[in-house]
């Protein structure tokens, strides 16, 4: 127990399992190697740790609003660490890295090094973290910051174009910064890659309910996965932003990027996201080849800030000129007809961007699916092209189909479920016609009959 109010220099602290500090309101000052394997408990005190710290084995307990100040540059673990109400503050000369085991929970966490800090497993502050004047960037490596709690909303000060999260290290790893969201109000994220500072504000307007809610954001040099590779003016950057428990929310974004991210002009940029192949665009841009539009946007192009409001769904963000933000693949149909006792599967496409290949998959039930085929895409195409195999294996009964899209990035989708019954010496189609009773083949395009032996007939478009 260190009396209150003194303050005790020492060499290396070692402090075995069976070891107890107490510090009420005193400050111990550790200039060599602090080993924590005991209990250690702090009130209003400070410990002033400037060499290795390592708490494994050990329990830092604060009962207050105490100080840890760690400036060395190997922080092994923290330990069994509970935070009430203190400070951890990162005060080093050389860069430093927070591990241990768990995730320490700080309430306050504090950068204060010239050569900034980073950590090294997922970890919470729950009420503030500050970069101190002249820090400079924190570093997420490859795990998520959060910022807050399910209950309490918590806050960043001091971030700036010198001082900011770094969410992606330019060479593949992504970080990700986390805010609980309890109120309708706004959050910024000061967050960048290696080299360049692109925050995002993100403002709830509205919401249908909060449950544990939060909004993960990360950024990186590269458009959004699945934009056009036609598109000749656009952003290479994109941020993605997913949310959880969170009742229809309504929320207005703003992004911002930096000079060397225009490619071409940005004179007519637009915001737009983009899922996989589903393009969302502004109400008021010209985009074409979307799928759905919300709300308004329009660019700064003094400040280099998008902004889009009146937002109700998360995906990837980007920028492109105010034209055409090509899907990656549009399928145009997808059906299933008797053929020569089989089962015939066809579909068309109006444009295909970084196709890979489909696969048509078949199921019994409607439920349970099996890959029956893989076909080839066409890569780039601005063209309708035709597609159709045989199921050769499909005898009396029903059977269900579905057509799986899978670009050479890896990305996937499915179509809706199709399906067909084959009965035991069913009628065959022996020609297919068109609205003038012309006989025509597969590489027609508009209203067929197809003529079945027993006389019947079947309209459809193909």
């Amino acid at each position: 127990v260190i009396t209150n109010g003194y303050s005790v220099s020492i060499g290396v602290l070692d402090l075995t399992a069976t070891g107890v500090l107490t510090l009420s309101t005193s400050t111990l000052t550790i200039s060599s190697t602090a080993t924590i394997a005991g209990t250690t408990t702090i009130s209003t005190g400070t410990i002033d740790a400037n060499s290795t710290f390592n708490a494994t084995g050990g329990t830092i307990t604060f009962t207050g609003a105490g100080n840890l100040y760690l400036s060395g540059t190997t922080i092994t673990s923290l330990g069994t660490f509970t935070c009430s109400t203190s400070t951890v503050t990162l005060d080093g000369s050389a860069s430093q890295t927070i591990n241990s085991s768990t995730d320490p929970n700080f309430y306050n966490l504090t950068l204060n090094n010239t050569s900034g800090g980073a950590i090294g497993l997922s970890t919470t502050v729950k009420n503030n973290f500050t970069f101190a004047a002249g820090a400079t960037n924190f570093s997420l490596q490859g795990y998520t910051l959060t910022i807050g709690t399910a209950t309490t909303d918590g806050t960043i000060t001091g971030a700036d174009a010198d001082s900011y999260f770094v969410a992606y290290d330019n060479a593949g790893t992504i970080g990700k910064l986390k805010y609980f969201i309890n109120n309708n109000v706004g959050y910024t994220y000061p967050i960048g890659d290696l080299s360049n500072y692109t925050p995002l504000t993100w403002t709830l307007n509205s919401n249908g309910g909060l449950s544990s809610a939060y909004l993960t954001v990360y950024t990186k040099a590269a458009p959004p996965t699945g934009m056009s590779a036609s598109i000749t003016e656009y952003l290479n950057r994109s941020w993605d932003v997913t949310s959880s428990g969170m009742t229809t929310p309504n929320y207005n974004i703003s992004y911002t990027y930096i000079q060397t991210d225009v490619v071409s002009s940005e004179t007519n940029f637009m915001p737009f996201k983009i899922t996989g192949s589903t393009v969302v665009k502004p109400s008021n841009s010209s985009f074409t080849n979307y799928n759905s539009a919300e709300g308004t946007g329009s660019v700064n192009t003094g400040t280099n800030v998008l902004t889009w409001t009146g937002l109700t769904t998360f995906s990837m963000f980007g920028a492109a000129g105010n034209g055409a933000v090509a899907l990656p693949v549009e399928i145009l149909n997808f059906d299933v007809k008797l053929y020569q006792k089989n089962a015939k599967i066809s579909w068309k496409t109006a444009n295909e961007i970084n196709n890979d290949y489909f696969t048509v998959e078949k199921s019994s039930d409607g439920i349970n699916f099996r890959d029956l085929q893989i076909v080839d895409g066409s890569g780039n195409s601005n063209y309708t092209l035709k597609y159709s195999i045989i199921d050769h294996d499909a005898t009396s009964g029903i059977y269900y189909y579905r057509l799986k899209q899978t670009d050479f990035n890896g990305e996937e989708k499915l179509s809706t479920i199709i399906s067909i019954e084959i009965k035991t010496n069913t009628s065959e189609v022996i020609m297919t016609v068109n609205t003038l009773g012309q006989e025509v083949n597969e590489s027609y395009s508009g209203i067929v009959f197809d003529i079945y032996s027993d006389g019947t007939s079947v309209k459809r478009i193909q």
